[in-house]
């Protein structure tokens, strides 16, 4: 059989083992705590280093490392995938990393799934597997073949066709989703990215074992049903059509695959797979990326896509990056509303970065090619969580609304308490933007709601300004804001007044804002000791809004900046960012 260099990975996902299938004893599942709801991602280390990792991670950008399965028997060799354990412990075999694996859980194991490079004489698809109870200890994997249809497929060799990136996906009625793509890979023939490949998928009926990895990983008893495999016929041709993935809701199957090299797209059919009809969800979620995962989380969709290294939108206004990596997108929609793309930040329970993306580090780099799932099952989400505390992570972690929060982030328990309250509710792609300026209308909206969002007929007031019409954000809150005599606006030389809602709020306004709500609605804040004394050097008399900056000093509410020389500033024309706000609003308000 052919072994599949590491070196490809860039391009595709394959793998080549040899195994023997043995009878172990059932083993019984005991019952599982409730644990919360986790992602779970298997990625390779580098092109280099094939090892399969697993990550665990509750925003789809902060990824905690906690196990590993296949472990590269020469990490610093792209050559070579052959893992710890070949030819040991009475094998006559080698063991793989898998290199670019797919990861679920399904009847009491989470399974792992690659596949063989080269469908060998016989016209058949070798899909390899492993399963485990524990995510530590893994059973020697188990080749099974699929029947293809004996048509155009082929990769110039006989009967032979190439196969890479197989991924599979429970499906909603407990069978198994399958697609590789198969064709001629121009990788494994000295042509690379010169490639005519198609997708296939199978289904498999029923898939089982008895073994228990932790006792005899040699024993793999899997009893396997699977399908002849059907070509995807998708309505907007392409001959090149790689790194296809599942993921399905409802009754929808969704097919996430990579056009052309570089373009990721999604489709959709009805989940049963019977009579598959494709329609085009998304012809474009990210360009430059391959290896697309797709999955939900807390309500909102999460792409993860491995930066291609030589892709560049035009050589002739920059070279590649020749960099790497799994990044990771957001949207509420798979039809639009995506992020940009920001790079996963995998590191281990010691604080080690494991993520670089350096430039002119492709083979080096990673985490990369890999899946992630949303883990729902209690068992499940028992092992995950228990083997996070196992290797040595703290006892519990915080869950947090936004992706770009974290324990790290400045004011994240009053941003926590800011979302808790309902006073915001972020982004649409899922952040927070904590470094933003919060801009005048947004800080309309807070005080708004701060103030338990009373009952308010904009039907019935009149709009003072001439730049706020229906269409403005928050426009409800603006004339609330205006009403209550909190703001004023502006009075431009003609004499009307203008709100200039995207204005950023600068740090002497927010005071006046904050002091006029604290005279305006007693009922909403605390009873504030007012006897700290603090001067600014760089606030006096003439200074706007003088007055409200010490009030909001005397309270506590803002200290202002120590400087070297021992004074404090209150920098009153610098712009408040979000994170700040949350802040202030929280030592003022009296909600919990």
């Amino acid at each position: 059989m052919r072994t599949l260099s590491k070196t490809t990975i860039g391009h595709m996902c394959a793998v080549v083992a040899t195994m023997a299938a043995m009878i172990a004893p059932a083993a019984t599942a005991s019952a599982a705590e409730e644990y919360p709801d986790v992602m779970l991602g298997v990625f390779t280390n580098s092109s280099k280093d094939a090892t399969d990792t697993f990550y665990m991670s509750t925003d789809g950008v902060h990824f905690e490392k906690i196990s590993q399965a296949f472990t590269d028997l020469t990490p610093n060799d792209a050559s070579s995938n052959a893992a710890v354990g070949s030819k040991q412990d009475g094998r006559t075999w080698n063991l793989y990393s898998f290199v670019c694996p797919s990861i679920i859980w399904h009847d009491g194991y989470f399974w792992m799934l690659a596949n063989e490079s080269n469908s060998g004489n016989d016209h058949t698809l070798r899909l390899v597997m492993s399963n485990s109870k524990d995510l530590v200890h893994w059973s020697d994997q188990k080749p099974i073949k699929v029947q293809v249809p004996n048509d155009t497929v082929s990769n110039g060799n006989g009967n032979q066709f190439d196969a890479v990136a197989a991924d599979w996906a429970v499906m909603p009625n407990g069978k198994i989703a399958v697609v590789a793509s198969l064709g001629r890979y121009g990788g494994f023939h000295a042509q690379p990215e010169k490639d005519t490949m198609y997708p296939y998928m199978t289904v498999i009926d029923s898939l089982a074992a008895t073994n228990d990895p932790s006792v005899n990983a040699k024993r793999n008893d899997f009893s396997v049903s699977v399908q002849r495999a059907r070509k995807i016929n998708l309505p907007t041709g392409s001959t090149n059509r790689i790194d296809g993935s599942w993921y399905f809701e409802n009754d929808t199957a969704y097919l996430t695959i990579k056009r052309n090299g570089v373009t990721n797209e999604i489709w959709k059919t009805p989940a049963d797979l019977v009579q598959p009809r494709w329609t085009a969800v998304n012809s474009n979620v990210i360009t430059g990326h391959e290896a697309p995962s797709l999955t939900k989380f807390n309500g909102r969709y999460l792409m993860f896509t491995d930066e291609l290294s030589t892709w560049t939108p035009d050589d002739h206004i920059r070279q590649p990056y020749y960099a790497t990596g799994t990044w990771s997108q957001s949207s509420a929609r798979l039809e639009s509303g995506w992020s940009s793309a920001r790079l996963l930040d995998a590191y281990d329970h010691t604080g080690r970065r494991l993520t670089n993306n350096a430039k002119h580090n492709a083979e080096g780099d990673g985490p990369r090619h890999g899946t992630v799932i949303t883990v729902t099952d209690p068992t499940a989400k028992k092992i995950i969580w228990q083997q996070r505390a196992r290797v040595g992570w703290s006892s519990t972690q915080k869950l947090y609304d936004y992706w770009d929060v974290n324990s790290k982030t400045a004011h994240v328990d009053d941003i926590t308490w800011l979302s808790d309250t309902g006073i915001t509710t972020g982004f649409s792609d899922g952040s927070f933007r904590g470094m933003n300026s919060i801009v005048r209308q947004d800080m309309a909206a807070f005080l708004y709601r701060l103030a338990g969002s009373p009952s308010f007929d904009v039907s019935k007031t009149r709009n003072p300004f001439r730049d706020v019409t229906s269409k403005t954000p928050h426009y409800k809150e603006i004339l609330w804001l205006a009403s209550t005599g909190i703001t004023t606006g502006w009075t431009e030389r003609d004499g009307s007044k203008t709100f200039r809602g995207m204005n950023a709020v600068t740090r002497q306004d927010m005071a006046a804002f904050l002091h006029r709500f604290y005279q305006k609605y007693p009922e909403h804040v605390k009873q504030l000791n007012t006897g700290m004394q603090r001067d600014f050097s760089d606030v006096d008399a003439r200074t706007p809004h003088a007055d409200d900056i010490v009030w909001l000093a005397t309270t506590g509410i803002s200290t202002g900046w120590r400087e070297r020389d021992g004074s404090y500033t209150y920098r009153g024309m610098k712009p408040v960012v979000r994170q700040d706000m949350a802040a202030f609003l929280h030592r003022l308000s009296n909600k919990s």
